[in-house]
């Protein structure tokens, strides 16, 4: 459901990773945690792998490593246990 939302908002084109898949499951830090990462993404200009992705089941932009892109907006998708769901819109201040 998650990799269509992603589609159907964005297209298949931009690249999704999963902090998540670093760092392990961090219950109610993991959306801060999410949120930092990303904004690091944006700083920095680059993007982070998704680990342990073998066989994805949706066909979107996966790196497999740190990946340079030029962003200028990125977002932060955060769902966890109970219903705490969130989604933060970060830009560039350049």
């Amino acid at each position: 459901v998650e990799a269509a939302a992603i589609a159907a908002a964005v297209g298949r084109h931009p690249l999704v990773n999963s902090t998540k898949s670093l760092l392990g499951h961090t219950l109610g830090a993991s959306g801060a945690l999410e949120a930092i990462v990303t904004i690091f993404s944006l700083r920095d200009q680059v993007v982070h792998p998704s680990r342990n992705l073998e066989q994805p089941i949706a066909d979107l932009s996966f790196p497999r490593a740190a990946t340079r892109a030029e962003m200028s907006h990125a977002i932060s998708q955060s769902f966890a246990f109970g219903g705490h769901d969130a989604v933060l819109a970060f830009s560039r201040a350049d």
